[in-house]
């Protein structure tokens, strides 16, 4: 049970005001030990707010070095996201390009020129964005130089034998 046991008056100091403090009495049961007073920590930004305008002039430039700090670091890995995805949509172009070309042999009996020729003309919207008629010739014909000289076609399967002996006679 709590009980009001009587009023304390302290002067301040500063001031001729009272202050007044009542003091609680507590039943033994309930009693409980004082925490002991701590002062609560300020913050940076709070502390750098009441210094002199002396000691401010020390922290000028701060935001600007740290600026030029991060700002590569940020602007390289913005850029890296970049170019990985520029990465990713281009084997992803290749990928399809492959399908492609493995779908046009597999429809022509695995021969060679159909595949260069499916994978030529899969690959032709890297080279031009432009679709028309005239265009599209003369891309699918630079694919197509491209195609025979920096790729190397092999069929794994099925072999030459496996179309021998389905009576297909002309693989190349």
């Amino acid at each position: 049970m709590l009980t009001r046991s009587n009023t304390v008056c302290k002067k301040r100091t500063s001031n001729s005001k009272y202050k007044r403090k009542h003091v609680i009495a507590r039943s033994p049961a309930t009693t409980r030990s004082p925490k002991p007073a701590t002062k609560p920590r300020q913050s940076v930004i709070a502390s750098a707010a009441r210094q002199s305008p002396k000691s401010r002039q020390h922290m000028r430039g701060v935001s600007l070095t740290e600026t030029l700090i991060m700002m590569p670091v940020f602007l390289m890995l913005t850029l890296g996201a970049i170019q990985y995805a520029l990465i990713y949509e281009a084997k992803s172009s290749v990928d399809y390009a492959t399908f492609m070309s493995a779908r046009a042999g597999a429809v022509d009996h695995a021969r060679k020129n159909a595949i260069t020729t499916g994978l030529a003309k899969s690959l032709a919207p890297l080279y031009s964005p432009d679709m028309d008629a005239a265009s599209l010739v003369a891309t699918i014909a630079k694919a197509r130089i491209d195609v025979a000289a920096f790729s190397k076609i092999k069929i794994l399967n099925p072999t030459k034998e496996a179309f021998r002996d389905f009576g297909v006679k002309n693989t190349e």
